[in-house]
């Protein structure tokens, strides 16, 4: 906590936007649009999908394979899925088409 009483990373005092707290949380701007259990739901696909991209030993731009995965998630999740697996296959096939990779 900052001195203002918000949570922050607990590597600097800036609140909720940091943006090294935003990288772990990417759906804490979501917290208006989806209820708490969806919320849990997002974070546990996109974390198993984040973990298949950095175990692919391949090369690339992490913050952006972040959002992209992230918005991937997010739209098939407003489109209604919300099975996890799901998600995470459905990000992780979409993925290299988002990020123009073959």
């Amino acid at each position: 906590m900052n001195v203002s009483g918000r949570a922050s990373c607990g590597n600097c005092d800036n609140l909720i936007g940091c943006a090294e707290r935003q990288a772990r949380m990417p759906f804490s701007a979501y917290r208006d649009n989806f209820d708490a259990e969806t919320l849990a739901i997002l974070e546990a696909a996109f974390n198993e999908a984040w973990e298949a991209v950095t175990s692919s030993g391949g090369d690339f731009d992490q913050e952006t394979t972040r959002n992209a995965l992230a918005e991937l998630i997010i739209s098939f999740a407003a489109e209604g899925e919300t099975n996890p697996k799901r998600l995470k296959e459905l990000a992780l096939a979409a993925l290299p088409q988002t990020l123009g990779t073959p």
